[in-house]
């Protein structure tokens, strides 16, 4: 097939919108392994509970480990996750898209199966190993893997149709709504957190493997090689004829005036993302309802439902408004005060019914359910509509051959704000 002659080559269609359900099962696939282990909340504290209690008459009686795992957990992954988000950027030149992408999705499953497998493995004498080698496999190793794996991604959605970048963002937004569910759904079908982890991961460990199934698929398909080949055939006509010295002149790329133009929209992401893992999910995650522990609400449902599918649903409306968003082009401060303004839920969050031991050391104001989902509403929109806005109008305030470069360095303040967030969560936790 020439490429080049576009007169004489006829664009592959994308036969049943194949290729646009695919791109949406791997956005799913990018965050949706990290969500399961977040959610597990009941499994994880059954694991690392007291050792001897009956977990089912003691659910009140919290463990160190049980108050502090999630903490844990975010600390030892967003420091991989931004290390290797930046370290993608450097090995595309030498490792292919294909390589990178079989790679982590293998990388993904075989540590995936491997949490799954420690469901039946009984911990319980050593729950310290146990900690180690999760924080190791289903934290730091998943998170590396899956910072290459969706920076690998994006690269390619970048060679197709817009339609085909938005259903890959789709995926990704939804992927934390369809986590919440299946966590309540195995929490309603199962009779224990042993029950409960084993179902929730291999849930997980299929849908990996039906997203690496559906990405050789792709890559055979005519129409992926199409795009893709174009893209290569461009790059190399681009740089036979702009060979020149006023080409390069003219697309010079000056990293200090790129940051110029955008530092109030990195600033703007890294304080979205600092504040919001702050508090989600470690200190939302020990937030108790107003009904009765015994109650199957209190005990079951509450966390899944009032913090993570509450979360999920916020962000996942906030990308939405998003789309709205260019009231507020060429406006970058009003934009760095609404993420600054966010600030304002670290209190109201330490005033609700949330303790990380038996003494709790703020006052609590709200207790009401549906009041603290409603605050937990408007945080995750506010979170999903401002990172997201911030992606959509960077590209409007550089250049066309700077969009590459900015959007890498928005990836680099995002990356930061996570791991100044996983840094300082932990004692906010002592805090409360």
């Amino acid at each position: 097939m020439n490429i080049q002659n576009d007169n004489s080559v006829i664009q592959p269609k994308d036969q049943y919108y194949l290729a646009c359900y695919i791109f949406f099962l791997l956005g799913l696939t990018i965050n949706m392994p990290w969500f399961f282990v977040v959610d597990a909340q009941k499994y994880w504290r059954y694991k690392f509970r007291n050792v001897p209690s009956d977990y089912s008459k003691n659910a009140d009686n919290s463990s160190e480990l049980q108050n502090y795992f999630t903490s844990y957990l975010h600390i030892t992954s967003h420091l991989p996750y931004s290390f290797f988000l930046i370290i993608n950027v450097f090995i595309s030149k030498w490792i292919s898209i294909r390589i990178r992408v079989i790679t982590t999705l293998l990388l993904i499953l075989i540590l995936f199966i491997i949490t799954t497998v420690f469901v039946e493995i009984d911990t319980d004498k050593r729950q310290n190993e146990f900690l180690i080698s999760t924080l190791t496999t289903a934290s730091a190793g998943l998170n590396g893997a899956d910072a290459v794996f969706a920076g690998t991604m994006f690269s390619v959605a970048g060679n197709f149709p817009s339609k085909y970048i938005s259903s890959m963002s789709l995926g990704q937004a939804i992927s934390g709504i369809f986590a919440a569910i299946f966590q309540i759904l195995s929490l309603w079908l199962s009779t224990g957190p042993i029950a409960t982890g084993l179902m929730y991961f291999l849930i997980g460990d299929f849908i990996i493997i039906f997203a690496f199934i559906s990405y050789i698929f792709l890559e055979k398909q005519e129409f992926f090689k199409y795009h893709m080949k174009e893209k290569v055939t461009i790059k190399n006509s681009d740089k036979s004829i702009d060979d020149t010295p006023s080409s390069s002149d003219n697309n010079s790329v000056s990293y200090i005036k790129i940051i110029v133009k955008i530092w109030p929209y990195g600033l703007s992401i890294f304080l979205t993302f600092f504040i919001t893992y702050l508090v989600y999910p470690g200190v939302n995650s020990l937030v108790k309802s107003e009904s009765s522990s015994t109650s199957e609400w209190s005990d079951k449902y509450f966390v899944p439902v009032a913090t993570f599918l509450t979360f999920s649903i916020g962000d996942y409306f906030g990308c939405l408004y998003s789309r709205y968003s260019s009231w507020l082009k060429g406006k970058p401060w009003l934009l760095l005060s609404i993420s600054t303004a966010r600030f304002i839920f670290i209190p109201i969050f330490f005033v609700c019914n949330a303790s990380a031991d038996s003494e709790k050391h703020f006052p609590v104001y709200i207790t009401n359910d549906f009041i603290y989902m409603l605050i937990m509403f408007l945080f995750s929109t506010s979170h999903g509509f401002s990172w997201s806005s911030v992606f959509i109008l960077v590209p409007t305030v550089v250049k066309t051959h700077e969009q590459e470069i900015a959007s890498a360095m928005i990836g680099g303040f995002y990356g930061v704000g996570l791991s100044m967030s996983s840094l300082v969560s932990i004692h906010f936790l002592a805090l409360l």
